[in-house]
């Protein structure tokens, strides 16, 4: 039974894939086979699920074909059921008399093709269609007998995804000199460097990291100048590396020259200015936001995203890896304008990587976490999910849950749910809300990468930066178009304070606040009052009928008191936090609140003590 229940989550899980990646384009075979209504059914919960709708498509002269067999009661059933479909916008034919081929034409080539039919021949035969080639991707499926779908055995079509080429990334590290060069302290503002055999001056500090100190210069770029315990012979050859290498991007403030100190010895290098403030001084922390991009909203925080993406695909195709993600190197200008600096922290060829961030370490390697390593390509796409999911969700790490410190390298549960499951562990404040208001296939993504046991979480499987531009490049297209703060306009804001409307999602407007949530956030005694509202302050005092102080009750009491007053004329005690904290009677030992005890005893041991002097 469980290997059933584990087969059939798997099955659910790959449909789910199949229905948020892929455009379907079915034939009549699959319309006309028995296992079609459990193909539906199967469908219309995965829909449900999700809360998006999938689109099935089908040739004009295929749905003529059925249209043909009307009379046959074997496919009458399976008819109406696509009729259903139709009816429900969740399929839909192709216009025209196109037929099978003609829908490849007719199709965009910006997008990933699902192609179902029941006949291998016929499989066969459309794999060889050189109309394919335009696709994003495709795969070609079939309905199993369990309504779910499944690829033909030794089948020669595995084409997926437009392949990239793979880093090259080498086996072996250069070996480590840390043969010190500076004998005495390095320089600091005012004092003289050298760079080319010319004396310079050091201006202003800019910032200062972990292995260095920023400054300007006067010929309009930067340096660095390393720490006394960073001078060393290791970090020269590096830089000597990078320096040959020539990389000449803008975004990417490469290593220019070297600098030395007035004695000759390696101190740092030169790189081209930026303006900005940091990643994780500004859009990872709401007040920063506030401060230095306060007109910001959803859709700049996507565009953000996709040109830090785009700048990671550029660096890799240099066969260079991040290595261990260090925020404050990433400098922001603008939604457009971003800039890497201090490139010397990455993991060039077989210089490793020596920052260590272990908020972005993997699991697999968090126990090489004092040693020093190459990084691959697998860490590497851990890290950009990371840095994905602290983009889109400003100020909080992937696996931060309430009541727990949010500590990577022991805490490996992603409390955030998929679909209508909610979890327990969802960290306090508003990241519930800024997680509902994401984009489906987003969600789906962060959620595959990072819970335990699901499609993307094993190293191998996991998505590399092309899965995410793509995710982000829908995503950006659906904000700019309006589709997807149509139904919501909340969702147009970085940090909402109520759930996403959902469509089939009862909503309850909230009599504190007049936000609306989902009928399953109200409180459970109060229907009329949200989650978020309960415990808060109330606005209208009570008097304690103890010590005459004035106080206040939270909202979910002050309520519960005012309504019962109202309409039942209710008149309870009301007793404030000091009077109604428990203490121990002297007597008997029991908690009582403390208005009820007189003299530090109980009514019942008080009369014990009455009767005893008498």
């Amino acid at each position: 039974m469980e290997k059933k229940k584990e087969q059939q989550q798997k099955s659910i899980r790959y449909l789910s894939e199949i229905l948020s990646d892929y455009k379907i384009l079915i034939d009549a075979t699959v319309v006309l086979d028995k296992k079609f209504p459990v193909f539906v059914k199967n469908i219309r919960n995965v829909i449900l699920t999700q809360g998006k709708k999938c689109i099935l498509m089908m040739p004009g002269k295929e749905n003529n074909k059925l249209v043909g067999l009307k009379d046959k009661e074997s496919a009458k059933k399976n008819i109406d059921c696509l009729l259903e479909l139709h009816k429900e916008n969740i399929a839909f034919p192709l216009n025209g008399e196109t037929g099978f081929e003609g829908a490849l034409e007719q199709l965009p080539s910006n997008m990933k093709l699902c192609i179902l039919t029941q006949d291998k021949n016929a499989a066969d035969k459309i794999s060889l269609d050189v109309r394919l080639k335009k696709f994003e991707g495709y795969v070609i499926r079939y309905v199993n007998y369990y309504g779910f779908l499944s690829a033909y055995r030794n089948e020669k079509y595995k084409y997926q995804y437009k392949k990239e080429k793979r880093l090259e990334i080498p086996q072996k590290m250069v070996v480590m000199q840390n043969k010190r060069l500076l004998k005495g302290n390095p320089p600091s503002s005012g004092e003289k460097i050298v760079i080319d055999g010319k004396n310079c001056v050091l201006g202003e500090q800019i910032k200062s990291s972990s292995d260095g100190h920023i400054y300007h210069l006067d010929n309009g770029v930067f340096a660095k100048i390393y720490r006394k315990e960073f001078c060393d012979k290791f970090h020269m050859d590096k830089c000597s590396y990078m320096i040959r290498k020539h990389i000449t991007d803008t975004q990417i403030c490469w290593p220019r020259q070297l600098i030395y100190s007035i004695q000759g010895e390696f101190i740092g290098y030169t790189f081209d200015q930026y303006e900005g403030v940091e990643l994780q001084k500004s859009v990872l922390k709401k007040a920063g936001l506030k401060k230095y991009f306060p007109k910001w909203q959803k859709q700049q925080l996507v565009e953000l995203t996709l040109t830090i993406l785009k700048i990671i695909q550029r660096i890799h195709k240099k066969n260079i890896l991040l290595g261990c993600i260090d925020l404050k190197t990433i400098i922001v200008k603008d939604e457009k304008t971003v800039y890497f600096t201090e490139i010397d922290k990455y993991q060039i060829d077989g210089y490793p990587c020596l920052s260590r961030n272990y908020i972005f370490f993997p699991p697999e390697i968090l126990k090489y976490k004092e040693k020093i390593f190459l990084f691959n390509e697998i860490t590497e796409n851990y890290e950009i999910a990371v840095l994905v999911f602290m983009l889109m969700m400003p100020g909080i790490t992937p696996y931060a849950q309430r009541g727990k410190k949010s500590n990577m390298s022991q805490i490996r549960e992603f409390p955030y749910p998929l679909g209508e499951n909610h979890s327990k562990n969802l960290p306090m404040g508003v990241w519930r809300f800024v997680w509902s208001h994401l984009d489906f296939p987003l969600k789906k993504a962060l959620y595959y990468t990072f819970s335990k046991g699901a499609l993307y979480n094993s190293p191998k499987d996991r998505k590399n930066v092309s899965y995410w531009l793509h995710i982000f490049q829908d995503y950006e297209n659906k904000l700019k178009s309006g589709e997807f703060c149509k139904y919501d306009r909340y969702s147009a804001l970085i940090y909402p304070d109520t759930f996403r409307k959902v469509k089939g999602v009862e909503y309850v407007s909230c009599e504190y606040c007049g936000k609306d949530y989902p009928k399953w956030y109200m409180d459970d005694d109060f229907p009329y009052i949200c989650k978020n509202c309960r415990d808060k302050k109330s606005d209208f005092f009570f008097i304690c009928e103890n010590c005459g102080k004035m106080f206040y009750y939270n909202v979910k009491e002050a309520l519960y008191h005012k309504k019962k007053q109202e309409n039942d004329g209710w008149q309870k005690q009301k007793h404030c936090s000091v009077c109604n904290q428990k203490e121990r009677c002297h007597g008997c030992g029991d908690l009582f609140p403390a208005y009820k005890l007189k003299g530090g005893y109980c009514w019942k041991c008080n009369n014990t003590r009455e009767r005893k002097r008498r």
